[in-house]
């Protein structure tokens, strides 16, 4: 009510003036007086009316004030609506308050390439004013944030996103408070003035973008740990991967094995142990969780599975999903940053292997024996609870799928959207040791495999050196930046792949789930 006073008594005081006086909305059935002409002018998706009164200034008095609308878009236009009598060398600008801020993005199908790589700066041969016809011919389809769904993705903008400091897809809209020059009032009176004007004041739109890494399947066994132990083994093995696992907020991966000494096997076809000092060497490169629970975990039977859980403990290394009691296996890790909550679960639901090997049945957690959380009665109960909350972030990091195939199947399908509609906003998944498309289920994301990370030994295998690092994007809790970066994968070390075949590929086999 003090607002509509307020600007009621705004109208009376410039009745020897012609000003523009802006609402927004419902408010534009105030009780302006003295109205003559109304004008309305299309900014962005909302209708904003300028109101001129009646009585108009003569040829030999300037109005004492003025107000305009201003807007100020990423395009470079800028649009200020005033009076025809309004002439700006006549007046100084006093006050100007924002009134609404829109922010845009490239978007894409999730099955298309964001035209340039993430984490690279605009093209430094960019005149400046020629950012916004290039913005437009580079990007085709820019449209407002609030009306991004799925299945379209948020894409960067040569590596900028939401959020960062100078990022340019930002539209404002200004009141402007312009006092004649030949005619200043008092102090005072400017102040009133001032004072109705910042009442329509709002606040810059703050965005947090949380970002997750994720890849798949590690070893480091058939000569990776001997190459990981010298003091440049790090460089060696990740090389130029380095510069995007630290950037991330949340980096997640697949150890493939046993945290283990111990040389008692499990009879199966493969079998997988990492010497301990592995996971502080992980952690210090910006590894931050680290799932355990897959075909491998059981490789040196349950002792070996205390090991890996021991040492995981002491190195400070966060897993879930696996434990020594189904009450621990079921606990999410959980953890917030910048008042956003985070929930991370992984699942085993991985065949059963040729030589026997049942997950299921020799490693799954029971009352009598530790284990990994499998896809069973417990497993989906603990999915439930630790996703019950849709207003926080859930991952889920699953185990599963068949091996070797490009495709998943049809139960497969079935299984990891129905974690979606447990809440999930990310299904990761792993175990096929080839990447498998990506999906958008509804509101969330599923990236049904990831494929193989540091695995050495798939040279014979098609596309088994094709790998990835997927990089999510939450905005407000929603996958909003979908940016996978291909990783080729060259016996023992890795390297991010620069030709964008991987990436081409994976969209293929996106598409094909679409």
């Amino acid at each position: 009510m003090k607002r509509v006073i307020l600007l009621t008594l705004l109208s009376i005081l410039l009745f020897s003036c012609s000003p523009h006086i802006v609402l927004e909305g419902s408010e534009s059935n105030l009780n302006l007086l003295n109205l003559q002409e109304e004008e309305e002018y299309q900014l962005n998706d909302k209708q904003y009316q300028s109101f001129i009164p009646l009585d108009e200034p003569n040829d030999k008095k300037l109005p004492n004030l003025i107000i305009t609308v201003e807007q100020k878009g990423w395009n470079n236009e800028t649009k200020e609506f005033e009076n025809t009598l309004f002439d700006k060398e006549n007046y100084r600008l006093v006050e100007s308050v924002l009134i609404k801020q829109s922010w845009y993005s490239p978007v894409a199908n999730l099955w298309e390439s964001d035209p340039f790589q993430p984490f690279l700066t605009a093209p430094k041969d960019i005149k400046k004013g020629e950012l916004s016809s290039e913005i437009n011919k580079q990007y085709p389809t820019i449209i407002n944030v609030k009306d991004i769904k799925a299945p379209l993705k948020g894409i960067s903008l040569w590596g900028s996103h939401l959020g960062d400091k100078h990022y340019p897809l930002v539209q404002n809209i200004y009141l402007n408070l312009y006092e004649a020059i030949a005619h200043p009032l008092k102090d005072k009176d400017l102040q009133e003035y001032i004072k109705v004007l910042s009442s329509y004041k709002t606040n810059p739109q703050s965005f947090d973008v949380y970002w997750l890494g994720a890849n798949g399947d590690m070893i480091f066994q058939r000569g990776v740990d001997t190459l990981f132990r010298r003091s440049n083994g790090s460089t060696k093995l990740f090389n130029d991967t380095l510069k995007i696992i630290p950037q991330v907020d949340l980096m997640i991966g697949n150890l493939e094995g046993s945290v283990t000494l111990r040389s008692n096997r499990t009879t199966k076809s493969y079998n997988f142990k990492f010497p301990p000092f592995i996971l502080g060497k992980l952690k210090s490169l910006g590894y931050d969780f680290l799932s355990v629970n897959n075909n491998h975990s059981y490789d040196y039977g349950e002792l070996g599975f205390k090991d890996t859980l021991k040492y995981f403990k002491e190195a400070k290394m966060p897993t879930a999903g696996v434990g020594l009691t189904p009450e621990e296996a079921s606990k999410p890790w959980t953890f917030t940053k910048n008042g956003q909550k985070i929930n991370v679960i992984t699942l085993g639901a991985f065949p059963q292997e040729r030589n026997g090997f049942n997950g299921e049945k020799q490693a799954s957690v029971t009352t009598s024996r530790a284990g990994i959380l499998w896809n069973n009665a417990l497993g989906i109960e603990a999915v439930k609870t630790a996703f019950s909350d849709p207003k926080d972030i859930n991952i889920l990091y699953f185990h599963g799928g068949r091996e070797y195939q490009e495709t998943p199947y049809k139960e497969q399908i079935k299984l990891y959207q129905q974690m979606i509609d447990y809440n999930a906003d990310v299904v990761l998944g792993s175990h096929p040791h080839v990447i498998q498309g990506l999906q958008q289920y509804k509101n969330g994301l599923i990236a049904y495999s990831l494929g193989n990370f540091i695995f050495p030994g798939m040279e014979e295998m098609k596309h088994g050196e094709e790998s990835m690092i997927l990089v999510v994007g939450f905005l407000n809790g929603y996958p909003f930046y979908i940016e996978p970066l291909g990783v080729q994968i060259s016996g023992i070390p890795i390297k991010l792949d620069k030709t964008g075949s991987i990436v081409k590929r994976l969209n293929q086999l996106t598409k094909a789930l679409k």
